[in-house]
Protein backbone atom coordinates (compact mmCIF):
# COMPACT_ATOMS: atom_id res chain seq x y z
CA UNK A 1 0.00 0.00 0.00
CA UNK A 2 2.90 2.24 1.07
CA UNK A 3 4.88 1.49 -1.95
CA UNK A 4 1.60 2.18 -4.15
CA UNK A 5 1.59 5.06 -2.57
CA UNK A 6 5.00 6.27 -3.37
CA UNK A 7 4.72 5.44 -6.65
CA UNK A 8 1.39 7.65 -7.06
CA UNK A 9 3.13 10.82 -5.46
CA UNK A 10 6.26 10.46 -7.39
CA UNK A 11 4.06 10.44 -10.64
CA UNK A 12 2.63 13.39 -9.78
CA UNK A 13 6.07 14.79 -8.83
CA UNK A 14 7.30 13.98 -12.13
CA UNK A 15 3.95 14.95 -13.74
CA UNK A 16 4.69 18.23 -12.18
CA UNK A 17 8.15 19.16 -13.10
CA UNK A 18 7.18 18.49 -16.56
CA UNK A 19 4.55 20.74 -16.68
CA UNK A 20 6.81 23.39 -15.73
CA UNK A 21 9.36 22.07 -18.28
CA UNK A 22 6.36 22.45 -20.84
CA UNK A 23 5.30 25.75 -19.27
CA UNK A 24 8.91 27.30 -19.01
CA UNK A 25 9.51 26.33 -22.83
CA UNK A 26 6.08 27.57 -24.27
CA UNK A 27 7.10 31.24 -22.41
CA UNK A 28 10.07 31.37 -23.44
CA UNK A 29 8.97 30.77 -27.26
CA UNK A 30 6.37 33.00 -27.13
CA UNK A 31 8.91 35.53 -25.34
CA UNK A 32 11.27 34.77 -28.30
CA UNK A 33 8.81 35.49 -30.66
CA UNK A 34 7.43 38.49 -29.31
CA UNK A 35 11.07 39.96 -28.86
CA UNK A 36 11.35 39.05 -32.63
CA UNK A 37 7.78 41.20 -33.51
CA UNK A 38 8.86 43.70 -31.36
CA UNK A 39 13.12 43.87 -33.30
CA UNK A 40 11.30 43.50 -36.71
CA UNK A 41 8.95 46.29 -36.04
CA UNK A 42 11.62 48.47 -34.28
CA UNK A 43 14.35 48.14 -37.47
CA UNK A 44 11.44 48.81 -39.77
CA UNK A 45 10.43 52.00 -38.36
CA UNK A 46 14.02 52.58 -38.02
CA UNK A 47 14.23 51.99 -42.12
CA UNK A 48 11.37 54.12 -42.69
CA UNK A 49 13.50 56.99 -40.75
CA UNK A 50 16.84 56.50 -42.07
CA UNK A 51 14.93 56.78 -45.79
CA UNK A 52 13.71 60.60 -44.76
CA UNK A 53 16.67 61.38 -43.12
CA UNK A 54 19.16 60.11 -46.19
CA UNK A 55 17.05 62.22 -48.08
CA UNK A 56 17.19 65.65 -46.01
CA UNK A 57 20.96 64.89 -45.54
CA UNK A 58 21.35 65.25 -49.05
CA UNK A 59 18.79 68.03 -49.80
CA UNK A 60 20.49 70.22 -47.01
CA UNK A 61 23.93 69.51 -47.89
CA UNK A 62 24.81 67.93 -51.50
CA UNK A 63 26.30 71.01 -53.30
CA UNK A 64 26.90 69.22 -56.88
CA UNK A 65 26.04 70.06 -59.85
CA UNK A 66 22.40 68.62 -60.35
CA UNK A 67 19.75 70.44 -58.67
CA UNK A 68 18.10 68.29 -55.36
CA UNK A 69 14.39 68.07 -55.67
CA UNK A 70 13.41 65.69 -52.54
CA UNK A 71 10.26 64.26 -54.25
CA UNK A 72 12.50 63.09 -56.91
CA UNK A 73 15.34 61.58 -54.59
CA UNK A 74 12.18 59.94 -53.06
CA UNK A 75 10.87 58.13 -56.24
CA UNK A 76 14.52 56.97 -56.67
CA UNK A 77 14.66 55.48 -53.14
CA UNK A 78 11.10 53.95 -54.14
CA UNK A 79 11.88 52.60 -57.51
CA UNK A 80 15.43 51.08 -55.71
CA UNK A 81 13.26 49.29 -53.17
CA UNK A 82 11.29 47.53 -56.19
CA UNK A 83 14.41 47.00 -58.36
CA UNK A 84 16.33 45.27 -55.41
CA UNK A 85 13.34 42.41 -55.79
CA UNK A 86 15.01 41.99 -59.42
CA UNK A 87 11.43 41.24 -60.73
CA UNK A 88 10.68 43.00 -64.42
CA UNK A 89 7.20 43.23 -63.62
CA UNK A 90 7.02 44.52 -60.62
CA UNK A 91 7.94 48.36 -60.90
CA UNK A 92 6.83 52.23 -58.13
CA UNK A 93 4.31 54.32 -60.33
CA UNK A 94 3.45 57.53 -59.75
CA UNK A 95 -0.27 58.76 -60.31
CA UNK A 96 0.56 59.86 -63.36
CA UNK A 97 2.31 56.79 -64.45
CA UNK A 98 -0.90 55.42 -63.38
CA UNK A 99 -3.73 57.31 -65.24
CA UNK A 100 -1.59 56.40 -68.57
CA UNK A 101 -1.54 53.05 -68.05
CA UNK A 102 -5.25 52.87 -67.76
CA UNK A 103 -5.31 55.46 -70.62
CA UNK A 104 -3.05 52.87 -72.71
CA UNK A 105 -5.63 49.44 -72.15
CA UNK A 106 -8.28 51.59 -72.65
CA UNK A 107 -7.01 52.13 -76.14
CA UNK A 108 -7.44 56.09 -76.20
CA UNK A 109 -3.81 58.50 -76.12
CA UNK A 110 -1.23 60.40 -78.02
CA UNK A 111 1.23 58.35 -79.62
CA UNK A 112 1.76 56.28 -82.42
CA UNK A 113 -0.20 53.34 -82.58
CA UNK A 114 2.30 50.22 -81.62
CA UNK A 115 2.65 47.55 -78.87
CA UNK A 116 5.96 47.11 -77.64
CA UNK A 117 7.68 44.95 -75.00
CA UNK A 118 10.09 46.28 -72.94
CA UNK A 119 12.13 43.53 -70.82
CA UNK A 120 14.94 45.22 -68.75
CA UNK A 121 17.96 45.57 -70.35
CA UNK A 122 16.87 45.09 -73.39
CA UNK A 123 16.04 47.62 -76.70
CA UNK A 124 11.94 48.80 -76.99
CA UNK A 125 10.88 45.81 -79.22
CA UNK A 126 7.26 46.19 -81.12
CA UNK A 127 4.80 43.32 -81.46
CA UNK A 128 2.34 44.99 -83.13
CA UNK A 129 2.07 48.06 -85.51
CA UNK A 130 -2.21 49.25 -85.50
CA UNK A 131 -2.99 49.39 -89.17
CA UNK A 132 -2.89 53.08 -90.81
CA UNK A 133 -1.48 54.40 -87.97
CA UNK A 134 1.48 56.90 -87.53
CA UNK A 135 4.03 53.67 -86.64
CA UNK A 136 1.98 51.84 -89.95
CA UNK A 137 2.69 55.07 -92.06
CA UNK A 138 6.41 55.56 -91.09
CA UNK A 139 7.07 51.94 -92.06
CA UNK A 140 7.49 50.64 -88.89
CA UNK A 141 6.88 46.35 -88.65
CA UNK A 142 6.31 43.92 -85.93
CA UNK A 143 9.50 42.77 -84.21
CA UNK A 144 11.77 46.15 -85.25
CA UNK A 145 13.52 47.30 -82.03
CA UNK A 146 13.49 50.97 -81.45
CA UNK A 147 17.21 51.80 -79.98
CA UNK A 148 16.42 55.61 -79.37
CA UNK A 149 13.84 57.98 -78.64
CA UNK A 150 14.96 61.61 -79.50
CA UNK A 151 18.40 60.64 -79.16
CA UNK A 152 17.93 58.69 -76.17
CA UNK A 153 19.05 55.08 -75.68
CA UNK A 154 16.03 52.67 -74.89
CA UNK A 155 18.00 50.11 -73.44
CA UNK A 156 18.45 50.80 -69.46
CA UNK A 157 14.90 52.64 -69.44
CA UNK A 158 12.01 51.15 -67.83
CA UNK A 159 8.59 50.15 -70.16
CA UNK A 160 7.12 53.70 -68.46
CA UNK A 161 10.22 55.48 -69.32
CA UNK A 162 9.86 54.71 -73.27
CA UNK A 163 6.26 55.11 -72.76
CA UNK A 164 6.62 58.88 -72.15
CA UNK A 165 8.58 59.73 -74.92
CA UNK A 166 6.85 58.25 -77.54
CA UNK A 167 3.89 60.10 -76.38
CA UNK A 168 3.12 63.43 -76.48
CA UNK A 169 1.01 66.33 -77.84
CA UNK A 170 -0.44 65.65 -81.19
CA UNK A 171 1.20 66.94 -84.76
CA UNK A 172 4.65 67.04 -82.76
CA UNK A 173 7.47 64.86 -84.52
CA UNK A 174 9.27 62.11 -82.52
CA UNK A 175 12.73 60.78 -83.92
CA UNK A 176 13.30 57.04 -83.94
CA UNK A 177 16.67 54.82 -84.30
CA UNK A 178 15.05 51.74 -85.71
CA UNK A 179 17.36 48.23 -85.72
CA UNK A 180 16.25 45.48 -88.45
CA UNK A 181 18.06 42.46 -88.32
CA UNK A 182 21.50 43.94 -89.08
CA UNK A 183 20.29 47.31 -90.73
CA UNK A 184 19.89 50.74 -88.14
CA UNK A 185 18.11 53.58 -89.57
CA UNK A 186 16.59 56.53 -88.28
CA UNK A 187 12.59 57.66 -88.92
CA UNK A 188 10.39 60.64 -88.03
CA UNK A 189 7.00 59.69 -87.03
CA UNK A 190 4.33 62.49 -86.67
CA UNK A 191 2.34 61.70 -83.13
CA UNK A 192 -1.81 61.65 -83.42
CA UNK A 193 -4.39 60.40 -81.93
CA UNK A 194 -4.51 56.55 -81.37
CA UNK A 195 -7.91 54.17 -80.97
CA UNK A 196 -6.14 51.38 -80.89
CA UNK A 197 -8.61 48.96 -82.35
CA UNK A 198 -7.72 45.75 -79.68
CA UNK A 199 -10.90 43.73 -81.51
CA UNK A 200 -10.72 43.40 -84.92
CA UNK A 201 -12.88 40.47 -86.80
CA UNK A 202 -14.24 38.90 -90.22
CA UNK A 203 -16.44 36.90 -91.97
CA UNK A 204 -14.59 33.81 -93.80
CA UNK A 205 -15.86 31.58 -95.86
CA UNK A 206 -17.58 28.07 -95.24
CA UNK A 207 -19.83 30.00 -92.10
CA UNK A 208 -15.97 30.58 -90.13
CA UNK A 209 -15.69 33.42 -87.77
CA UNK A 210 -12.22 35.35 -87.35
CA UNK A 211 -11.85 37.26 -83.91
CA UNK A 212 -8.62 38.64 -83.39
CA UNK A 213 -7.80 40.24 -79.67
CA UNK A 214 -4.75 42.24 -79.29
CA UNK A 215 -4.65 42.69 -75.34
CA UNK A 216 -7.41 42.40 -72.44
CA UNK A 217 -8.32 46.44 -71.51
CA UNK A 218 -11.34 46.65 -69.47
CA UNK A 219 -14.30 46.38 -71.32
CA UNK A 220 -12.98 44.43 -74.18
CA UNK A 221 -15.24 41.69 -73.09
CA UNK A 222 -18.30 43.54 -74.34
CA UNK A 223 -16.70 44.05 -77.72
CA UNK A 224 -15.84 40.89 -78.11
CA UNK A 225 -19.32 39.72 -77.63
CA UNK A 226 -20.80 42.15 -79.66
CA UNK A 227 -18.63 40.83 -82.49
CA UNK A 228 -19.16 37.14 -81.87
CA UNK A 229 -23.28 38.47 -82.04
CA UNK A 230 -22.55 40.53 -85.69
CA UNK A 231 -20.37 37.18 -86.65
CA UNK A 232 -23.36 35.41 -85.75
CA UNK A 233 -25.70 37.52 -87.48
CA UNK A 234 -23.40 36.87 -90.70
CA UNK A 235 -23.91 33.09 -90.41
CA UNK A 236 -21.11 31.69 -87.88
CA UNK A 237 -21.05 28.78 -87.43
CA UNK A 238 -17.44 28.18 -86.33
CA UNK A 239 -14.97 30.75 -84.71
CA UNK A 240 -11.31 30.90 -84.76
CA UNK A 241 -10.00 32.91 -81.66
CA UNK A 242 -6.62 34.79 -82.88
CA UNK A 243 -3.94 35.47 -79.35
CA UNK A 244 -1.13 35.66 -81.29
CA UNK A 245 0.78 38.64 -80.24
CA UNK A 246 -1.74 39.25 -76.89
CA UNK A 247 0.58 40.21 -74.30
CA UNK A 248 -2.32 40.20 -71.62
CA UNK A 249 -4.11 42.75 -69.82
CA UNK A 250 -6.65 42.89 -67.15
CA UNK A 251 -7.28 39.48 -65.53
CA UNK A 252 -11.06 39.92 -64.95
CA UNK A 253 -11.85 40.38 -68.99
CA UNK A 254 -11.06 36.84 -69.17
CA UNK A 255 -14.08 35.80 -66.92
CA UNK A 256 -16.30 37.05 -69.22
CA UNK A 257 -14.58 36.49 -72.69
CA UNK A 258 -14.02 32.36 -71.23
CA UNK A 259 -17.84 32.32 -69.61
CA UNK A 260 -19.59 33.12 -73.04
CA UNK A 261 -18.12 30.32 -75.32
CA UNK A 262 -18.07 27.55 -72.05
CA UNK A 263 -20.96 25.36 -71.51
CA UNK A 264 -22.87 25.70 -68.21
CA UNK A 265 -21.35 22.93 -66.28
CA UNK A 266 -18.05 24.28 -66.87
CA UNK A 267 -18.09 27.04 -63.64
CA UNK A 268 -14.56 26.74 -62.31
CA UNK A 269 -12.47 29.12 -64.79
CA UNK A 270 -9.32 29.88 -62.40
CA UNK A 271 -7.56 30.79 -59.20
CA UNK A 272 -5.18 32.96 -58.28
CA UNK A 273 -2.69 32.05 -55.02
CA UNK A 274 -1.51 34.48 -53.06
CA UNK A 275 1.32 34.30 -50.39
CA UNK A 276 -0.65 35.77 -47.37
CA UNK A 277 -4.24 35.99 -48.20
CA UNK A 278 -6.71 33.07 -49.15
CA UNK A 279 -6.63 32.18 -53.07
CA UNK A 280 -9.02 34.19 -55.12
CA UNK A 281 -11.26 31.59 -57.43
CA UNK A 282 -12.70 33.01 -60.77
CA UNK A 283 -16.09 31.04 -61.78
CA UNK A 284 -18.47 31.46 -64.47
CA UNK A 285 -20.68 34.55 -64.58
CA UNK A 286 -22.47 35.05 -67.61
CA UNK A 287 -24.42 31.95 -70.09
CA UNK A 288 -22.59 30.80 -73.14
CA UNK A 289 -23.55 32.47 -76.48
CA UNK A 290 -21.43 30.42 -79.11
CA UNK A 291 -21.41 27.02 -78.78
CA UNK A 292 -19.85 25.84 -82.23
CA UNK A 293 -16.66 24.43 -83.15
CA UNK A 294 -13.82 26.37 -81.74
CA UNK A 295 -10.12 26.96 -82.98
CA UNK A 296 -7.62 29.13 -81.25
CA UNK A 297 -4.53 30.71 -82.01
CA UNK A 298 -1.86 31.14 -80.30
CA UNK A 299 2.84 31.89 -80.65
CA UNK A 300 5.34 32.47 -78.69
CA UNK A 301 4.34 36.65 -77.75
CA UNK A 302 0.75 34.97 -76.31
CA UNK A 303 1.26 36.11 -72.37
CA UNK A 304 -0.36 36.35 -69.12
CA UNK A 305 -4.07 36.78 -69.66
CA UNK A 306 -4.25 35.09 -72.91
CA UNK A 307 -2.50 32.21 -71.59
CA UNK A 308 -4.83 31.67 -68.85
CA UNK A 309 -7.56 31.99 -71.61
CA UNK A 310 -6.24 29.73 -73.57
CA UNK A 311 -5.43 27.04 -70.98
CA UNK A 312 -9.26 26.84 -69.83
CA UNK A 313 -10.63 26.22 -73.24
CA UNK A 314 -7.59 23.85 -73.83
CA UNK A 315 -8.30 22.12 -69.87
CA UNK A 316 -12.08 21.89 -70.88
CA UNK A 317 -11.52 20.60 -74.20
CA UNK A 318 -13.57 23.48 -75.80
CA UNK A 319 -11.27 24.62 -78.34
CA UNK A 320 -7.93 23.15 -80.61
CA UNK A 321 -5.06 24.93 -79.89
CA UNK A 322 -3.14 25.56 -83.00
CA UNK A 323 0.33 27.56 -83.38
CA UNK A 324 3.57 28.15 -81.11
CA UNK A 325 4.02 27.46 -77.54
CA UNK A 326 3.16 30.14 -75.96
CA UNK A 327 5.65 33.16 -73.65
CA UNK A 328 4.87 30.76 -70.00
CA UNK A 329 3.62 34.40 -67.46
CA UNK A 330 1.80 32.65 -65.09
CA UNK A 331 1.55 35.47 -62.49
CA UNK A 332 -0.36 38.57 -61.80
CA UNK A 333 0.68 42.23 -60.96
CA UNK A 334 -1.49 43.61 -57.74
CA UNK A 335 -1.89 47.51 -57.39
CA UNK A 336 -0.84 48.94 -53.76
CA UNK A 337 -1.91 52.54 -53.09
CA UNK A 338 0.29 54.64 -50.87
CA UNK A 339 -0.71 57.78 -49.39
CA UNK A 340 1.14 59.74 -51.25
CA UNK A 341 -1.30 58.77 -54.06
CA UNK A 342 1.70 56.70 -55.64
CA UNK A 343 1.75 52.98 -56.47
CA UNK A 344 3.41 50.05 -55.96
CA UNK A 345 2.82 47.33 -58.78
CA UNK A 346 3.54 43.91 -57.42
CA UNK A 347 3.89 40.43 -58.68
CA UNK A 348 1.92 39.24 -55.89
CA UNK A 349 -0.08 36.16 -57.52
CA UNK A 350 0.18 32.73 -59.40
CA UNK A 351 -2.27 31.49 -61.97
CA UNK A 352 -4.26 27.60 -61.18
CA UNK A 353 -5.60 26.66 -63.98
CA UNK A 354 -8.79 24.04 -64.33
CA UNK A 355 -6.17 21.59 -64.76
CA UNK A 356 -3.70 22.46 -62.40
CA UNK A 357 -1.23 22.93 -65.01
CA UNK A 358 1.67 25.10 -64.63
CA UNK A 359 2.21 28.04 -66.87
CA UNK A 360 4.97 30.32 -65.65
CA UNK A 361 8.50 30.02 -67.24
CA UNK A 362 6.66 26.85 -69.09
CA UNK A 363 4.23 28.00 -71.57
CA UNK A 364 1.20 26.23 -73.68
CA UNK A 365 2.27 23.68 -76.05
CA UNK A 366 -0.24 23.84 -78.96
CA UNK A 367 -2.62 20.70 -80.21
CA UNK A 368 -1.46 21.20 -83.41
CA UNK A 369 2.24 22.85 -83.57
CA UNK A 370 2.77 25.25 -87.11
CA UNK A 371 5.50 27.70 -86.77
CA UNK A 372 5.95 30.71 -89.01
CA UNK A 373 7.73 33.83 -88.89
CA UNK A 374 5.45 36.65 -87.07
CA UNK A 375 6.10 39.02 -89.64
CA UNK A 376 3.17 36.99 -92.16
CA UNK A 377 0.57 36.80 -89.50
CA UNK A 378 -2.79 38.65 -90.56
CA UNK A 379 -3.25 39.69 -86.65
CA UNK A 380 -3.92 43.13 -86.88
CA UNK A 381 -3.93 43.43 -90.91
CA UNK A 382 -7.19 40.97 -91.37
CA UNK A 383 -9.34 44.02 -92.93
CA UNK A 384 -6.33 45.26 -94.55
CA UNK A 385 -7.04 46.74 -98.59
CA UNK A 386 -4.77 45.55 -101.09
CA UNK A 387 -3.12 48.54 -101.37
CA UNK A 388 -2.12 48.46 -97.49
CA UNK A 389 -0.99 44.71 -97.83
CA UNK A 390 1.23 45.37 -100.57
CA UNK A 391 2.98 48.02 -98.57
CA UNK A 392 3.74 46.12 -95.57
CA UNK A 393 5.04 43.19 -97.68
CA UNK A 394 7.70 45.69 -99.17
CA UNK A 395 8.60 46.71 -96.11
CA UNK A 396 9.04 43.30 -94.89
CA UNK A 397 10.43 41.19 -97.68
CA UNK A 398 13.99 42.82 -97.56
CA UNK A 399 14.01 41.31 -93.75
CA UNK A 400 12.97 38.02 -94.78
CA UNK A 401 15.29 37.63 -97.77
CA UNK A 402 18.18 38.28 -95.48
CA UNK A 403 17.08 35.82 -93.33
CA UNK A 404 15.77 32.76 -95.70
CA UNK A 405 17.30 34.05 -99.40
CA UNK A 406 15.33 35.21 -102.20
CA UNK A 407 13.64 32.11 -103.63
CA UNK A 408 12.66 30.80 -99.98
CA UNK A 409 10.92 34.63 -99.56
CA UNK A 410 9.01 34.25 -102.75
CA UNK A 411 7.57 31.03 -101.33
CA UNK A 412 6.86 32.31 -97.97
CA UNK A 413 5.08 35.60 -99.05
CA UNK A 414 2.77 33.79 -101.84
CA UNK A 415 2.00 30.97 -99.04
CA UNK A 416 1.15 34.24 -96.02
CA UNK A 417 -0.13 33.45 -92.94
CA UNK A 418 0.07 29.52 -92.88
CA UNK A 419 -1.38 29.37 -89.21
CA UNK A 420 -4.62 31.12 -90.14
CA UNK A 421 -5.15 29.06 -92.91
CA UNK A 422 -4.47 25.75 -91.98
CA UNK A 423 -6.62 27.08 -88.53
CA UNK A 424 -9.72 27.44 -92.24
CA UNK A 425 -8.87 24.21 -93.62
CA UNK A 426 -9.00 22.40 -90.39
CA UNK A 427 -12.68 23.79 -89.80
CA UNK A 428 -13.53 23.76 -93.01
CA UNK A 429 -13.70 20.18 -92.92
CA UNK A 430 -16.98 18.44 -92.39
CA UNK A 431 -17.72 16.38 -89.67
Amino acid sequence: MKKNLLFMLLGLFLGLILGIIIWLTSSALSFQRQYEKEQRTKREREYSTEISKAIDIVDRHFIGEKKVDKEVLYNFAMQGIISGLDDRYSEFLSAEDLNKMVDDLNGTYVGLGFEASKKEGKYLDILTVFLDSPAFKAGLIADDLILEIDGKDTKAMSSEETLKLIKGKKDTKVNLKIKRGDKIFNVIAMRDEIKSKVVDFKMLNDGIGYIYLSQFPMKISKELILAIEDLKKQGMKKLILDLRGNAGGEIEEVVDIASCLLPEDKKFLFSVEHKTAKSDEYEKSIKQIFSGQMLVLVNSKTASASEILTAILKDYKRAKILGEKTFGKGITQSFFYLESGDIIKLTAGKYQTPSKNVIHKVGIDPDIKISMNDLLAKTAYINETDDQHLKRMEIIKPILVKEYGEKKTKELIANGDIQLKEAVKILSKKK
